[in-house]
Parts: structure tokens; C-alpha cells; sequence
């Protein structure tokens, strides 16, 4: 070599104790190109194997068995060929190595001579090998694979932005194109966003404010190599607004464009997405009478009545009741808290619940009523009177509903159970009250699961698409979440389908079937290799689940009507459906106007409640990815 010896055997010491780059072995030797690095490196190999004698100390010669890994690297930025200089000097290396091993009868310095010259041999019959002689074919095969993923990666989000736009499916996506492909096409999403919301045919859709919003927020998107992905995307932004052929339309929408901005601006992730302050205990008055009679039922006395929810539960909205009739019937009864007398519509309270619309379980979750409601007054707790709307199902033996009403009643619960309690008792045995009836409701709950594959597969992937999802309603296959999560099914279902039969004002949670557009790229991508671990995602049946006051049913669940009816303390759409229930089927005349009004009471509600649900759901992902970043 034609560098000082001293000097490349310290650099060689990087080589052990480091991975070096082979684009950084040019920099580490103070070589201007790699041509002549390899050269010396050969060549400095020859000079000082030739001069090895048998005194030598096998130490002074171990720097080159490091140096000799950097040939291999640095072949693959050279053409070299049989007749090139370079590849008969490697051969020259080898043939004096296997002169010397005759000569010398060191023990540690022919093994020392023989691994270089092993690896030697490697070099050269990697360079005889097809695969280099091919590679720049091979290197271009894979440069154009890689240009037709990140494409492909394009369409995907492009796809999932602004034809299916569901920004959860694209959160729950893990591919690294995908990731890859936002920071490339970043400019093009902010301008389309822009675009359609300025001019397109989804003006005013509140869908791309929050897709603006996301974009901005998200830190899992890495969308630029700028420090401040944030103050990019801002950046941007004001560029498409302030350009020319914009500025009119600019105007016209001046004041939301500048409410977008505030929000992108706010570091705190409440204010961000509008989640309010905690209301005062001293803003509401818990204090109300229940008189037997007056369309309520005394059901205090009834045989057996439980709750089934997680050990930190503290808000338990509904309770079960399993009783064998005279006439070899069961009566199943499901009884949800009735708050409608604690919460009037119209009040401070009602305010509040409707301006957070559900509870937001994260770390320190934020209920939707004040915890004096949810875990107190509203909660069915054991021993205590509470007003529920009552759900009841008589079934005969062969599981069909021979009869179903519902009812304002009083109830007092006899026990709040835990979800690992009753596990175990239906697992494993046990001698709590009331067992034998238990272990016939799991039996019931697996027959409503068993007649619906569909819905087994929806249920279970709602997790595993979403880690930040509270346990309370988990959809587990252990007996407990199974006997909750089908009851619940059937009483949402159940009473949705009465709504539209009566004709009552209602908001529905619809999921329809996702239909593939006609874009014929989009088949091909989601069966390449690549992207078959989103495959699944991608070509999923069920479309977004979202609240309308029209019925369209919902596909993932299979049944003809849903709406959320059974957990009125933690979520808005389930507190107005429970007022529309005691106003229609219970004649409470909660509500003294007439039903169009109601009608488009709910339309506007439901629009509302899937964009407050969407800002939540956005402060719960970026809370979630700033505590994991965190704890990194």
C-alpha cells in the first residue's frame, strides 16, 4: 500500500471493532476513488506476505486479514473482469500465499496465511460467479421493482385517502413502503386535500379538515426530512393558499381556512382536538325521585340480577338477568341504566356530553358524564336502587325470541361480577350463585356467535386493528366478553330493527360492504407479494363504521339494523337513542316536539357525532405514539 503502514494497520483496528460501510472505506484511507483502494489493498497484501519470515510474529500481519474483507466490499464498485489488473493481482496474492505456506513452518502464522488466502479464493470466485458478472442486470431488476413498489405504495394511500377515506385502516397499515411512499408523495396529498376541499365536489366536507388535521399531527408518518414535519406541512399549505389562481376562493372560506391553521398551531393535544374541561360537579343536580308506578316497574325483588365487567371498571351501564319460566322458557333480560331523568336534554350537562360525545379511554381516561353520574347515581352498582330500561327476550329451547319488550323498571343488582370470575366459573366449575343459569347464557351467546361467521371475524379484528382499544369492550373469546358482547349485539340489533319498523327517530351505526372501485391497478397491488401483509386490510369486507339517522345495516355484524343502545353513560349516540326509546315505547313524552324535528335532530347529530369521534380518536393515537416515543 502505498499509505504509511502504521497508519492503515490503526485503521484496520476500525475494522474489527466496527461495521464500516463500504461507501465509507474510501473516506476512512484517504483514497479518492476505489479503484486505486484496491489496488493498494492487493497490492500491500503481496509486499507484505513476500517478506514474511519464519521469525515473524504473527501479530504484525493480523491487520491484514482485517483488510481483506474490504475487497469483497469494494469489488461491487468496479467491473472486474478476468483480464483485469486487478483480478490477476488477487491471483498473484493467492499463488505467493501458497509459496510461503511451504516455506514457513510457523504453526499460527500459516494459519493466519491460510485464512487470507482463503478468503482470497472467495473474492475470486465471486467474481467468476454469474451473479456478478450479472449484477448491473440484476441491480437494474431490482431499482425498477423497487420504483414499482413505491408506486404501488402511492396508489395505495392515494387509494385509501380519497376513494375508501378511512384514515384508521391507513394508521394500521405496517409497511414500510407505505411509510416511505408519504414522505414522497406528501405534496401531492396536501395539495389534493386542498384542492378537493376548496374545489372539489366534497367542498365543506369536514372529512378532509381532519385528514388535514391527522397529517399534520401524526409523528408515526415521518412525512418529510425536514425537523419540523409539522411546520412543513404547514408551510405548504399556505403556499397552495396564497398562490394566485387561488386567492378568490381563498376568501370565501377565509375563516375556516384560519380555524384549520389554529389547530395545526396548538402544541397541547386538547386543545388541538377540542376535547372540553371537565365539567363541575357544582354546573349539574344528581338529585331526582323515582316513584313506582307511573309506566315503572319494581323489578327490586327479581330472582337474580348481575353485572359482568373488567376488575377497573367503574362505569357499569348494564346488568343481566337469566330466569326459567313456567312454560320451559327462559327470560333473558338486559338492563341498561336509564339516565334520562339525571341528564335532561338541553341542560349543562347534556352540553358537555354532547360536546366530548363519548368517553375517551386512554391512560387517565375522560368520561362523558362527570364520574358523580358514570360511577355513582347512573352505575348499577350492587344493593342499590337504580332506574334501567329493561330488555327482555323470552326464548324457548330451540333459541328462537318467542317475545320481546322493553320496560322502565327499578332495579337492584345482587352482584357485580368480573370478567376472570365468571371465566372461571364456567371453565373450570364453581359454586356461585345463580351457576348453572350462567353457564346457559354462554351457551346462548356461543349460539348467536355460532349462526355468524361474519361477525366472528369483524368482532375479533377490531382489536387486533386497533392497540389503543379500552378492555371494557374487548370481543375476547373467553365466556364472559362472549356473553357481553352478543347481548349487546342482540339488544342494539334488536331495537334498531323496531325503530325502523315503527318509524322513530333514531341514529343508526351502519358498516356497509367495502366495493372496489374500478381503478384496475388496485387488484394487482393487493395480491403482489409486497403488500400481502395488507392485503387483509386492504380487500377487508367491512367498509368504515359510521352513525347516520338513515338505516343502511351493518355488514361486519350481519344484521339489517344497528344502533348503540346499551352504553348511554360513555357514548352520546347510545343517551339520545335511550331518550327516543322512553319517549316512543315508553311514553315518557321526554321530548314535547313533533317527530320531523326529531328526525332532522338526529341527521344532524349523527354528522356531528362522526367527526367529534374521528378528533378523538386522532388525540388518542397521537397521546398513545408520544407515550411510546417516550418511553424509546
Amino acid at each position: 500500500m502505498k499509505k504509511d503502514v502504521e497508519d492503515i494497520k490503526s485503521k484496520s483496528k476500525l475494522l474489527f471493532n466496527n461495521e464500516v460501510e463500504a461507501t465509507d472505506l474510501k473516506i476512512l484511507f484517504d483514497y479518492s476513488t476505489n479503484y486505486n483502494l484496491l489496488f493498494d489493498i492487493v497490492d500491500d497484501i503481496i509486499n507484505a506476505v513476500s517478506h514474511i519470515k519464519a521469525t515473524s510474529r504473527p501479530g504484525n500481519y493480523q491487520y491484514l486479514l482485517r483488510l481483506v474483507p474490504c475487497i469483497a466490499k469494494l469489488i461491487y464498485f468496479e467491473d472486474i473482469m478476468e483480464t483485469s489488473p486487478i483480478y490477476h493481482k488477487i491471483e498473484e496474492a493467492i499463488n505467493i500465499i501458497s509459496i510461503e505456506l511451504t516455506k514457513i513452518h510457523s504453526k499460527k502464522l500459516n494459519q493466519l496465511l491460510a485464512k487470507i488466502q482463503s478468503s482470497l479464493i472467495k473474492i475470486v470466485d465471486i467474481l467468476d460467479s454469474e451473479e456478478y458478472i450479472n449484477r448491473h442486470i440484476v441491480e437494474a431488476e431490482e431499482k425498477e421493482k423497487l420504483r414499482i413498489r413505491r408506486e404501488q405504495a402511492k396508489q395505495i394511500i392515494r387509494y385509501i385517502l380519497f376513494e375508501v377515506k378511512d384514515i384508521k385502516l391507513l394508521i394500521n397499515i405496517k409497511n414500510e413502503y407505505i411509510k416511505e411512499a408519504i414522505k414522497l408523495d406528501i405534496d401531492y396529498i396536501i395539495r389534493k386535500v386542498c384542492d378537493e376541499y376548496l374545489y372539489g365536489v366534497y367542498a365543506f366536507d369536514e372529512y378532509y379538515v381532519k385528514l388535514f388535521l391527522f397529517l399534520s399531527a401524526e409523528p408515526n408518518f415521518e412525512v418529510s426530512a425536514y425537523a419540523d414535519n409539522m411546520q412543513y406541512i404547514i408551510n405548504t399549505f399556505k403556499e397552495f393558499m396564497t398562490a394566485e389562481e387561488n386567492s378568490e376562493v381563498v376568501e370565501l372560506h377565509k375563516d375556516r381556512m384560519m380555524y384549520i391553521l389554529e389547530k395545526i398551531t396548538t402544541r397541547d393535544c386538547k386543545r388541538k382536538y377540542d376535547i372540553p374541561t371537565p365539567i363541575k360537579s357544582t354546573d349539574f343536580n344528581c338529585d331526582f325521585n323515582i316513584n313506582v308506578g307511573n309506566n315503572i316497574i319494581d323489578l327490586r325483588n327479581k330472582k337474580y340480577i348481575f353485572t359482568i365487567d373488567p376488575n377497573d371498571a367503574t362505569c357499569l351501564d348494564d346488568a343481566l338477568s337469566y330466569e326459567v319460566l313456567p312454560n320451559g322458557n327462559v327470560l333473558i333480560g338486559i338492563y341498561i341504566a336509564d339516565i334520562t331523568d339525571i341528564v335532561l336534554a338541553g341542560s349543562n350537562l347534556d352540553e358537555y356530553a354532547y360536546n366530548i360525545a363519548e368517553t375517551i379511554y386512554y391512560s387517565k381516561e375522560i368520561p362523558m358524564l362527570p364520574k358523580a353520574i358514570s360511577s355513582d347515581f347512573g352505575s348499577l352498582r350492587v344493593g342499590a336502587d337504580k332506574l334501567v330500561q329493561a330488555f327482555t327476550f323470552e326464548v324457548d329451547p330451540e333459541y328462537t325470541i318467542v317475545d320481546a319488550r322493553v320496560d322502565r323498571a327499578l332495579i337492584r343488582v345482587n352482584d357485580n361480577y368480573t370478567y376472570g370470575k365468571i371465566d372461571e366459573l364456567i371453565l373450570n366449575g364453581g359454586n356461585l350463585p345463580f351457576a348453572n343459569d350462567l353457564r346457559n347464557l354462554y351457551d346462548y351467546s356461543k349460539y348467536l356467535l355460532g349462526k355468524n361467521v361474519r361477525r366472528q371475524i369483524y368482532m375479533h379484528s377490531k382489536e387486533a386493528l386497533d392497540p389503543t382499544r379500552k378492555a371494557n369492550d374487548r370481543f375476547g373469546n373467553n365466556p364472559s366478553n362472549r356473553i357481553i358482547s352478543e347481548l349487546k349485539v342482540l339488544t342494539n340489533s334488536h331495537w334498531a330493527l323496531k325503530a325502523c319498523e315503527f318509524d322513530i327517530p333514531f341514529i343508526f351505526r351502519n358498516n356497509l360492504k367495502n366495493q372496489k372501485t374500478g381503478n384496475p391497478n388496485f387488484t394487482s397491488i393487493i395480491t403482489d407479494p409486497e403488500f400481502v401483509s395488507i392485503k387483509c386490510a386492504l380487500a377487508a369486507s367491512y367498509g368504515t363504521s359510521y352513525y347516520s339517522a338513515l338505516n343502511e345495516g351493518h355488514f361486519g355484524l350481519d344484521v339489517d339494523a344497528y344502533a348503540h343502545i346499551a352504553i348511554p353513560l360513555r357514548n352520546y349516540c347510545a343517551e339520545f337513542n335511550q331518550r327516543m326509546i322512553g319517549n316512543y315505547f315508553l311514553d315518557q313524552d321526554i321530548y314535547n316536539v313533533d317527530a320531523d324535528v326529531l328526525r332532522e335532530t338526529a341527521s344532524s347529530l349523527a354528522d356531528y357525532l362522526n367527526e367529534r369521534i374521528l378528533l378523538n380518536k386522532m388525540y388518542i393515537d397521537e397521546c398513545y405514539n408520544k407515550k411510546k416515543m417516550l418511553t424509546k
